[in-house]
């Protein structure tokens, strides 16, 4: 938190770049609360139009919740943030400044420079979860598969679980 601080305190002009992955992560607001919190800090300083900020988002719409949803468009609306819906991150150019972004809709894929890059990275279970018998064999991501009422173990009758770990159909 400190390095990304300080990245967006020092940026002036550019391109600033906000991910988020596809599939579950900890928090879905997280990825588009920092480019939020950067915009305004760079509107505060007067130098929010001299940077291009681009949200690149996995899902269809900016979230799931309807009624959230049309606010935070508001909000990129007002920042001047480009969204890109139904989109995802899928390789970096460090030394060269450059992301490439799929377009999951479409099939096309851009190369965008960027000054500032925030990468919110997949998640998914611990390694000793993801590869253990507990793991839901139908999960790319190896939580857990529990019942989601009870959080037991589907198989294992003395095995819970509960947390980011445990399969469930919430945000983590």
């Amino acid at each position: 938190a400190p390095r990304t601080w300080e990245l967006v305190r020092d940026l002036r002009s550019g391109t600033a770049v906000f991910t988020q992955p596809a599939g579950p992560i900890k928090c879905a607001g997280a990825p588009q609360k920092i480019a939020y919190l950067a915009a305004d800090h760079w509107r505060r300083q007067g130098v929010l139009q001299d940077i291009h900020i681009v949200l690149v988002l996995p899902d269809p719409v900016m979230f799931k919740v309807p009624v959230w949803a049309a606010q935070l468009e508001k909000v990129a609306a007002r920042y001047g943030i480009e969204v890109r819906l139904t989109s995802e991150l899928v390789s970096v150019n460090g030394r060269d400044h450059t992301a490439d972004v799929l377009n999951n809709s479409t099939g096309t894929k851009d190369s965008l420079s960027f000054d500032l890059l925030h990468v919110v990275p997949p998640q998914s279970a611990p390694d000793v979860v993801r590869t253990s018998p507990p793991a839901d064999p139908a999960s790319p991501y190896g939580y857990v598969d529990v019942d989601q009422y009870t959080l037991r173990h589907k198989r294992f009758d003395n095995v819970f679980a509960l947390g980011d770990v445990a399969n469930l159909p919430t945000s983590k």
